[in-house]
C-alpha cells in the first residue's frame, strides 16, 4: 500500500511540474520582442505599427504607460503567435565620416602631397628691347625664340595653399643673324645669349578637381648672363666681338597648372615671365685694320617662357 501510495506521489510530482514547465512556455509566448538596430531587445506588447514609428507597452508593465519608437530604430520584431516582422530594409542616414563626406572646395584636392621635384623644358621667346633687330636703339638684343628647362622643387609652409618654391632655370636664345647682316655683304656668325638662373619665392595653389590644380608663383634670384662672340667677315674685313659673362639680379612671375597622372606622378606646365638685366663691362672688339674698342652697356634680357614637364609629389 505504502508502494502504491509512493509511486502516485512521484507521478502526481511529475505532472506538476510539466504543468509549471507548459504554463511557463506560454507564459513567455505571450509577449512580443522588440529588437533594435542597436541590438537591445524589449519586452512589449506591440498596439499599432504606424508609418513612421510603433507604438508599445512593456510586458512587465501591460497597465502603464505607451511608448513610441521610431520604426528606423527596430531591426525586427517577434510575435507572441510566432509569426516575425522585418525592419531591416529600412532607410536610415549614414553618419558622415573623413571619408564619406562629399568633396568640397577645400578638400577636393589633391592631394594631400605636400611638396614636389619638376623637370620642364619648352620654349623661350625674348621680349621688348631684347628682341629689336633696331641698330641705333640702344640694348637691341638681336635674339630669337630659343629653348628654356627648368629644375623646380616646392614645399607647404603652414597652409595647404601656400607653399615655398625654388627653381633653377637655364634659357638660350638663338641671334637674328639676318637682321645683324642686313644691307651688307659680310658673313656673321654669332653664338647664343644665354641666362643660368636661381631662384626662390613663394607658390599658391588653387584645387580645381579632385586631380588638377593651378598654381600662381613669384621669385626673385641671381642669374649669370652671357653676351655671345660676335664676328662679322667681308671680302677684305673683319670684326670681332668678344663673349662676355655678367652677373645679374633676376625675377619670375607666371601661374602654371598640376595634373595628377598616377599615384604620386604629376605632369607640371607653366607660363612664365622673367627679368633680367646685366651689365656687361669692358667688351673688347677688334677690327681687321687693327683697331681695338672697349664698350660697357646694360642688355635687357626679358622673356616670356612656355614650359612642360614630369616631376613627383611626395
Amino acid at each position: 500500500m505504502k508502494s502504491v501510495n509512493l509511486q502516485l506521489t512521484t507521478r502526481m510530482k511529475r505532472l506538476l511540474f510539466t504543468a509549471l514547465f507548459l504554463l511557463s512556455a506560454l507564459a513567455a509566448q505571450s509577449q512580443d520582442l522588440i529588437t533594435t538596430t542597436e541590438g537591445q531587445t524589449i519586452k512589449a506588447k506591440v498596439l499599432e505599427i504606424g508609418l513612421d514609428d510603433i507604438k508599445y507597452k512593456k510586458h512587465e508593465n501591460l497597465d502603464g504607460p505607451t511608448y513610441t519608437m521610431e520604426k528606423s530604430k527596430v531591426l525586427v520584431i517577434y510575435y507572441e503567435d510566432g509569426t516575425t516582422e522585418l525592419f531591416s530594409n529600412q532607410e536610415r542616414p549614414i553618419p558622415q565620416t573623413a571619408s564619406t563626406k562629399p568633396a568640397t572646395a577645400a578638400n577636393k584636392n589633391d592631394d594631400n602631397w605636400k611638396g614636389s621635384f619638376s623637370y620642364r623644358i619648352g620654349i623661350c621667346s625674348p621680349l621688348g628691347l631684347f628682341a629689336s633687330t633696331n641698330v641705333s636703339q640702344p640694348g637691341a638684343g638681336f635674339a630669337a625664340t630659343g629653348i628654356g628647362t627648368e629644375l623646380n622643387f616646392s614645399r607647404r609652409i603652414m597652409s595647404s595653399k601656400w607653399a615655398i618654391a625654388g627653381a633653377v632655370k637655364s634659357s638660350a636664345f638663338f641671334s637674328d643673324n639676318q637682321n645683324l647682316i642686313a644691307g651688307t655683304s659680310a658673313l656673321v656668325y654669332r653664338e647664343l645669349y644665354s641666362l643660368g638662373s636661381f631662384l626662390i619665392g613663394a607658390e599658391k595653389r588653387k584645387s580645381l578637381t579632385a586631380r588638377e590644380a593651378l598654381t600662381t608663383r613669384f621669385m626673385l634670384g641671381y642669374g649669370i648672363a652671357t653676351k655671345p662672340l660676335l664676328e662679322m667677315t667681308s671680302s677684305n674685313a673683319w670684326l670681332k666681338e668678344e663673349e662676355k659673362l655678367a652677373s645679374t639680379f633676376t625675377y619670375a612671375f607666371g601661374i602654371g597648372g598640376v595634373s595628377t597622372i598616377k599615384k604620386n606622378v604629376k605632369l607640371f606646365g607653366n607660363i612664365d615671365y622673367q627679368h633680367a638685366k646685366p651689365y656687361f663691362a669692358n667688351i673688347e672688339t677688334t677690327t681687321s685694320n687693327g683697331s681695338r674698342y672697349i664698350d660697357s652697356w646694360y642688355q635687357p634680357m626679358n622673356s616670356l617662357s612656355f614650359t612642360i614637364g614630369m616631376g613627383l609629389g611626395f
